[in-house]
């Protein structure tokens, strides 16, 4: 009992840390974005331009330090039915000594008829192993030295009100090493050396959100599948299914809620370790450390009640459950997920927001109940 008022103590004490600093960066200037003196005006006809320093935490990355700059724009000057355009650069490095650089950019046409993203990153990432499966222990952790460069390009284009169809095109190269004895060198999982993969995709996408960055009402469904066959560079056969459905209602005038649930499947006759489907990330199953329970299928559900009373901040609580099998698993072993945090909205116009959210997950025998504190940017769905 004295353990858990402690922690509630510590995670007070970072929300609290958190906001007081978050207020100081706002009233030194941080994040000031230029907006239309006009208050008639919702939108303003200038990009949007920010730069900040960027700090964040999570289970795999421990606390990181970077550059985040983002430039918000429209493609056309009828601001209300064309969703607004961004392209973001981001660099960060990490008390694990892992580093990250990444650029992204998504790019609406007039009307929302077509939407491209592309996505270039490069990271040297340090990362725990802990097995396959969806029962394996947190004794059995073993670190990985981990690189991969990815790019990603995605254009969708509308077919009928609402309704997009998409292509897909990726590569990526992965590399994997360790320089300790353990799980890793037990169980040779396919892949361990990494190796490179191209996949072409296709995709089917209902989309009839208000805001992509924080919807108050609308749904969002989708359909992709991707295949990598065993040609030209591409060192396996593999595939992968993503479904997911998400839901958005207002209930009050500053309340609302939101709820996901997504399944992912991934196939083939020699899956590399590292594209079996995870659970747990700063957006799904928070608290859980990304990787620690792979296997072939991943289920996942949640729900979140999003309270806005003030102008700059967002309060949010949420609960979940999730599970990886296959392969190496059975569908048994439900996992829990709740937590709650909070978002600074620096970017009024655009909705964007930086999130805090402390998630917590199951309590394994001999073990300490899973939990994770995340630093990230906009909504988790």
């Amino acid at each position: 009992m004295i353990q858990e008022i402690l922690l509630l103590k510590m995670i007070f004490l970072r929300f609290l840390i958190l906001f007081l600093l978050i207020n100081l960066c706002w009233s030194l200037g941080f994040g000031q974005l230029k907006e239309k003196k006009e208050k008639t005006d919702l939108f303003s006809k200038n990009r949007n331009f920010i730069i900040l320093p960027e700090f964040g935490f999570s289970p795999e990355t421990g606390s990181k330090f970077g550059v985040f700059a983002v430039s918000s724009f429209y493609t056309d000057s009828n601001k209300i039915k064309t969703r607004n355009s961004t392209v973001s650069f981001n660099t960060f490095y990490t008390t694990k000594n892992q580093f990250n650089f990444s650029t992204y950019s998504s790019l609406w046409t007039k009307n929302n008829k077509a939407h491209y993203t592309a996505d270039l990153s490069y990271i040297n990432f340090p990362l725990n192993f802990y097995g396959l499966g969806n029962n394996t222990a947190d004794s059995s952790k073993q670190l990985l030295d981990s690189k991969r460069i990815r790019a990603i390009i995605e254009y969708e284009f509308l077919i009928r009100r609402n309704l997009y169809a998409g292509t897909y095109l990726s590569y990526q190269n992965d590399q994997y090493s360790t320089r300790e004895n353990g799980i890793f060198e037990s169980l040779k999982p396919n892949g361990n050396k990494g190796g490179n993969l191209g996949f072409i995709g296709t995709s089917l996408i209902f989309d009839n959100r208000d805001y992509q960055t924080f919807a108050k009402k609308g749904a969002f469904h989708k359909i992709q599948f991707r295949i990598a066959p065993n040609v030209l560079l591409n060192e396996y056969s593999v595939f992968r299914l993503n479904i997911q459905t998400r839901k958005y209602q207002q209930l009050h005038t500053n309340l609302f809620i939101a709820g996901q649930l997504q399944y992912q499947y991934t196939g083939g006759n020699n899956i590399p370790f590292y594209l079996l489907n995870e659970l747990g990330n700063s957006n799904s199953m928070r608290g859980y450390y990304a990787g620690r329970f792979r296997d072939q299928s991943l289920l996942t559900g949640q729900a979140e009640l999003r309270w806005w009373p003030l102008k700059r901040f967002i309060f949010a609580a949420f609960g979940g459950a999730g599970n990886v099998y296959g392969k190496y698993s059975s569908s048994e072993n439900i996992k829990p997920n709740y937590g709650a945090g909070f978002r600074f909205v620096y970017d009024l116009i655009g909705k964007q927001s930086l999130r805090f959210d402390y998630g917590f997950g199951e309590k394994n025998t001999e073990e300490k109940r899973i939990q994770g504190f995340y630093i990230s940017v906009n909504e988790a769905f």
